[in-house]
């Protein structure tokens, strides 16, 4: 299996396997190969853009909840690491150690998901890249773009609503 906690696209060789795997029929030897199968596809797949790592330690993951539920936040490293009770450098590594990803990197991607799901629940372009933090609709639509490939209105134009895009 991976080793980390990943987000994958269901590809229908991974709903085939897992069908195949929730049948009742199968003995432990006759579900193995379909195991190591699933293990190998589940390593090849992509992360899906959508995935968000979480921190286990208490301190940032208030810090995390505190920024997903503001997402416009505009507090600098310093700030934050002061509201989590550690300096700038303890929360830089820390945070880098238990999700993987720069505190940058996880802000960048909290912000788009919302985004993301404010344009999915009808909320138009400007108001959904402001809502995330974005200083301008360009800084927003190039943002997306690096992320999905798609401008915000080719996603939106694209999007089945409600919910995230397939």
């Amino acid at each position: 299996m991976p080793p980390d906690i990943r987000v994958v696209r269901a590809t229908p060789l991974l709903a085939a396997l897992l069908e195949a795997l929730r049948r009742d029929d199968l003995d432990a030897e006759r579900r193995a190969p379909y195991c190591l199968t699933l293990a190998d596809a589940l390593s090849r797949e992509p992360c899906h853009p959508f995935y968000l790592p979480m921190p286990s330690d208490a301190r940032l993951r208030n810090l995390a909840a505190r920024l997903m539920a503001q997402p416009a936040s505009a507090d600098d490293l310093d700030t934050l690491a002061h509201s989590a009770g550690m300096s700038r450098r303890t929360l830089m590594r820390r945070f880098q150690n238990e999700t993987g990803w720069s505190l940058g990197q996880w802000r960048r991607q909290m912000r788009l998901r919302h985004a993301l799901q404010a344009l999915a629940e009808g909320a138009s372009i400007t108001a959904a890249g402001m809502e995330a933090g974005y200083d301008s609709l360009g800084a927003f639509s190039s943002a997306f773009k690096r992320f999905l490939g798609k401008t915000p209105s080719e996603w939106q134009a694209k999007a089945i609503k409600p919910g995230l895009p397939d």
